[in-house]
């Protein structure tokens, strides 16, 4: 099973919070935070369908995937 790197880039984020409701397992968005953050930084295939969908909708374009095995 391969493994996928998942990212936000802070400079980019604007704290919608699209992300958190496809993926929850994968981003928060802290109260102390004006931007989402990436709680499981690995993700299996499993997720990777979850992942795609939040890069797919995060209007800022501020999530990347990317395989590391």
């Amino acid at each position: 099973m391969s493994t996928y790197e998942v990212r936000i880039d802070q400079g980019r984020c604007l704290g919608y919070g699209t992300c958190i409701g496809i993926a929850p397992d994968v981003f928060v968005l802290p109260a102390e935070s004006p931007v989402a953050v990436v709680i499981a930084e690995k993700v299996g295939e499993d997720r990777l369908e979850d992942v795609q969908e939040a890069v797919r909708n995060c209007a800022a374009r501020a999530i990347s995937v990317h395989a590391v095995d």
